[in-house]
């Protein structure tokens, strides 16, 4: 047996810990772990099971084959990004879908998706179906809400599979109890609150549309409490370089006087990524900076000092939408896409709910055709980190007009982001393995 290419080594109390890049696993190691594999067979099985071992001999060159073939196979779960309504009573200046013209899911288009995603569950042989009702603003449509989760339960129904438990993402400014309760009789059981940092950045940032004076924070933060009764909840945290300072009384409003329990919700960072190539720098981080795994390594320092719980699925983000076969994003026009970020872009569209997906569904060729001189430096430097890199955000790439077959090199962010995102995962695990010589 011999290392996997994709460990990466972090020293914790006591231990260090190897993580899989590749796997995803995490093991606590009490000896070094070609020690451990020379003297422990039971050991050795585990770490070869959890990716952490492969067999001897066995090339970098095949550990990125392998890679790339366990990227781009079909799985059993449809993931849907379902955008019934891309209007919005907020105006954000760097939404990304401000590139677009707003419009509303008609009920036609809605059955059309229905049928659709029936037809693609057979297609595919799903086992499951997980949907995420996305917008702009998706409570302004209660009605398609409801048609929805109507809907999607009878397709999973004839189709015999399991619908998950599902998100419904919103800006917080709706919480009506009694469509609350009866979303979560229909089967939603995740909402997702997206905040921009403390009152004075999120007004400036989020503000009423038709000239509306009120403001977004006050109804936002006074409607979490109606989520958190009914549901899981989430508050994604949007920031940039200029509102970092604005995060700490953020996480002090949303526990202070009692308004949350720490337990009860969770905090989501995500860095804001441009919309243009002209937006200005200040809006967001550039994805070669350790300045991005600095104001990560900041946030998760001051949740951690009061005990909220992370979601860090944004900070080292794997796997990338555009990489699976079975994960599509469905504009309220029945287009689909590749990308959740991508409305409009026509590089990643990928079919539309009438037609069906394109016959070749190649995701645009970047799944798997990299430039080859990027992707030797890649193997020249048994550079670990391509299973969460996949060559660098396709849609940045897009945005700032560079050919998204290419590779963006992000190893100097993920250096810097990694040390914390595994301690703070491995420290949120109920289920931890420790492996040593017997």
């Amino acid at each position: 047996m011999q290392s996997s290419v994709f460990n990466q080594t972090v020293p914790a109390e006591g231990c260090e810990l190897l993580f899989n890049t590749l796997s995803g696993s995490i093991v606590e190691l009490e000896a070094p772990l070609m020690q451990i594999v020379k003297e422990s067979p039971v050991a050795t099985q585990v770490l070869l099971r959890n990716g952490h071992c492969v067999q001897a001999g066995t090339t970098v060159e095949q550990e990125y084959a392998a890679f790339f073939a366990k990227r781009t196979a079909p799985t059993s779960v449809l993931n849907v990004l379902l955008t019934i309504t891309t209007k919005c009573n907020l105006s954000c200046e760097y939404c990304f879908e401000n590139r677009i013209t707003r419009r509303t899911m008609t009920p036609a288009t809605l059955a059309q998706t229905l049928k659709f995603l029936e037809q693609r569950c057979k297609h595919i042989n799903a086992q499951r179906l997980r949907v995420s009702i996305f917008g702009g603003e998706p409570f302004l449509e209660p009605q398609l809400i409801l048609w929805s989760l109507t809907g999607l339960r009878e397709v999973c129904d004839r189709c015999g599979i399991i619908l998950d438990p599902i998100q419904v993402v919103t800006n917080g400014m709706h919480a009506d109890p009694n469509l609350l309760d009866q979303l979560m009789r229909e089967g939603v059981s995740r909402v997702q609150v997206t905040f921009d940092g403390a009152k004075a950045i999120h007004d400036k940032r989020r503000q009423y549309r038709a000239g509306i004076q009120r403001s977004s924070y006050d109804d936002a933060l006074s409607n979490l409490p109606v989520y958190a009764e009914r549901f899981q909840l989430a508050v994604k945290l949007n920031f940039d370089p200029s509102t970092i300072e604005h995060v700490e009384p953020l996480l002090d409003d949303l526990i202070g006087g009692g308004r949350l329990e720490p337990h009860v919700f969770l905090i989501k960072p995500e860095a804001i990524q441009p919309y243009r190539n002209s937006q200005p720098q200040s809006l967001f981080f550039s994805t070669n900076s350790t300045d991005n795994a600095v104001a990560f390594k900041g946030i998760i320092d001051m949740c951690n000092i009061r005990n909220i719980r992370l979601d860090l699925s944004a900070v080292f983000p794997t796997p990338c939408m555009l990489t699976q076969p079975n994960s599509i994003l469905i504009e309220p026009d029945g287009s689909i896409r590749s990308c959740i970020s991508a409305f409009g872009m026509a590089k990643f569209h990928v079919g539309d709910v009438k037609s069906g997906l394109n016959k070749a569904n190649d995701r645009v060729s970047v799944t798997t055709n990299f430039d080859t001189s990027d992707i030797t430096k890649c193997i020249s430097k048994a550079c670990a980190f391509l299973p969460v890199c996949n060559g660098g955000c396709k849609y940045e790439l897009a945005v700032r007009r560079k050919p998204i077959e290419s590779m963006l090199c992000r190893q100097d962010y993920f250096d810097a982001v990694l040390p914390l995102y595994v301690r703070t995962v491995h420290a949120q695990s109920s289920r931890r393995l420790r492996l040593g010589i017997p």
